[in-house]
């Protein structure tokens, strides 16, 4: 969860080499976006937050919860994530188990 440990594990991954200003987008960022798209990229224009790891599982609905996992679920495993839909978490309501039903139904037809 540390911001500098893991670009630099995607560095290494990406056969790149890792350089400290890669942390430091965000003293730059305001130069290079329109003044009028700032409030739509908020995140770029500040230094990495690690409060914001997996913000998207609370922030993301139910039914986009369900459907992204019936899309990328099989991929999410092989990469080590758990999936809401696998132990019929909290997040996995009844609405959610509906609104899989339906992606499935309507892509199925």
């Amino acid at each position: 969860k540390a911001p500098r440990i893991q670009l630099k594990s995607i560095c290494d991954f990406l056969g790149e080499e890792f350089d400290e200003s890669m942390l430091e987008y965000h003293k730059e960022a305001r130069g290079f976006l329109p003044q009028d798209s700032i409030q739509f990229h908020t995140s770029s224009v500040r230094p990495p937050d690690v409060a914001k790891i997996e913000s998207w599982r609370e922030e993301m609905s139910g039914a986009d919860l369900a459907i992204f996992e019936e899309i990328a679920g099989g991929v999410l495993q092989e990469l080590g994530y758990p999936l809401a839909s696998a132990n019929n978490g909290p997040r996995m309501k009844w609405s959610v188990r509906a609104s899989k039903m339906k992606y499935a139904l309507i892509n199925r037809w």
